[in-house]
């Protein structure tokens, strides 16, 4: 099967790393206008070019790695080809954008699988496993930080680029999109794009997020996909019979037994020590291949995507709501 990449910037190299553990990189053709990123490609075993508009008939499939705002025009001249796509997260910059996608991708029925990095990672799946067979009970509360020192991107705010990775993990989680949301948000760098987003979620089934993004915050530990950068990202998940917290950066998993009694008039909570279950955690390079493994069995029909273009699309209705509910000062409720 051969593969056509558009971009190799800072994710790119990671790709094209799955790619290789895959066994696949011989197959790999990027596209990227860039020297350098054409010599990080090539350095990494694929075949470079300029453009990729030339040997997009003798490719079997496509990955966009290309800057945020060049998405939209580049999936609407590979959709009505029928070759399938993997694209990263967001899936476009715009609601707008998302629905004109959806509309084609409808039309011509081509595979569209979403990159979002969550859905690949073993310790989100596990914790996928533990909710769906009721482990921890009616979800309550779902907690996200991910934020730190980093690079503020031009092509998109840190809702985009960051909020939007706990947006879909805690709607994969539940199982539904919030109803509700409110923001704080703030551009203290002035490019028209914000660089702190707080959010808080209502989900139709009755339970409550909160989820904290941005550049200004102090993280914890050395990012381990953007280089020189110090980052926070953990979540935490509590139900009426326990809760599970992960720290994504460093590996950990932290799990308490709960159950609330009422005790002289009193609530009280009765929780077991913290455990430590043992779900090791993966490098960006193996969460990748992951999913590029999965988009590989999906263009050949042997599987579903991780995230197809609906995702993507409901993506893009949460962070519209967002960045509304930021700018007006008010909670925007969702269809």
């Amino acid at each position: 099967m051969r593969i056509l990449q558009i971009g190799c910037g800072a994710f790119g190299a990671v790709h094209l790393s799955a790619w290789a553990a895959l066994g696949r990189i011989d197959d790999v053709i990027v596209a990227d206008p860039a020297p350098q990123a054409r010599r990080v490609a090539a350095a990494l075993g694929a075949r470079t070019i300029e453009e990729w508009e030339s040997v997009l008939p003798e490719v079997d499939v496509v990955s966009v790695l290309a800057p945020t705002d060049r998405h939209h025009a580049l999936l609407c001249r590979i959709l009505p080809t029928g070759k399938p796509v993997f694209i990263e997260k967001p899936m476009v910059a715009t609601l707008a954008e998302a629905e004109e996608v959806a509309t084609l991708q409808r039309r011509f029925g081509t595979l569209l699988q979403v990159g979002m990095y969550f859905r690949g990672h073993p310790q989100a799946r596990w914790l996928w496993d533990e909710i769906a067979k009721g482990a921890l009970g009616k979800i309550r509360y779902l907690r996200g930080d991910f934020f730190g020192f980093k690079r503020a991107r031009a092509d998109s705010g840190a809702l985009e680029n960051d909020a939007v990775h706990y947006l879909d993990l805690f709607a994969w989680l539940l199982g539904e999109s919030p109803s509700r949301v409110q923001a704080l948000t703030r551009d203290h760098f002035g490019r028209g794009r914000e660089d702190l987003a707080v959010l808080l979620l209502d989900y139709p089934g009755g339970a409550a997020a909160r989820i904290e993004v941005g550049y200004v915050q102090p993280g914890e530990r050395p990012d381990s996909v953007v280089p020189c950068a110090l980052t926070t990202k953990r979540i935490a998940i509590s139900g009426e019979k326990g809760s599970i917290e992960i720290d994504f950066q460093a590996g950990g998993i932290r799990r308490h037994d709960l159950e609330f009694t009422k005790q002289g008039g009193l609530w009280t909570p009765r929780f077991s020590e913290a455990a430590s279950p043992s779900i090791s955690a993966a490098e960006p390079v193996a969460v990748i291949g992951f999913e590029l493994a999965n988009f590989i069995d999906a263009a050949q029909g042997r599987a579903k995507p991780l995230a197809d273009v609906q995702d993507g699309l409901a993506l893009a209705k949460m962070i519209d709501a967002a960045r509304r509910a930021g700018r007006e000062g008010r909670g925007i409720e969702l269809g």
